[in-house]
């Protein structure tokens, strides 16, 4: 009698894990509130999503450091990194960071309107 050994190929899936936004970059007028209160304010709505994403009390210092950085220009280093920790949060592994830097530099509204709605499909609307 004879065996053989036969060679087994082991897959590993990331367990919830998304692999992109529930809704496109420029779904942005599915949410028009949140889209207009990012086009004329938006260290708001970036405050708003840090303090949802990362169980914060409140945005205020949230949303005066990203005010204070876009006067200097540099809103998109701190858009990527809260779109970071979006993506943590609600399990998207899609992207990277050099991504998020361009999508918040090029399209801060939609950017911001985006990670909004991802949080009310995976944390519930508040």
């Amino acid at each position: 009698m004879s065996y053989t050994v036969q060679p087994q190929m082991a897959v590993y899936t990331a367990v919830d894990k998304k692999p992109e936004f529930t809704h496109g970059l420029f779904d942005c007028f599915g949410d028009i509130g949140t889209c207009l209160l990012a086009c004329f304010c938006p260290c708001v709505v970036h405050g708003q999503n840090q303090q949802r994403a990362e169980n914060k009390d409140g945005c205020f210092l949230d949303c005066c450091l990203y005010y204070c950085l876009a006067e200097c220009g540099f809103h998109a280093c701190l858009g990527c990194y809260g779109r970071g920790k979006i993506r943590e949060r609600t399990n998207v592994i899609n992207d990277s960071q050099i991504g998020d830097c361009c999508v918040h530099f090029c399209c801060t509204p939609c950017a911001l309107t985006q990670e909004k709605r991802e949080l009310d499909v995976t944390l519930g609307k508040q």
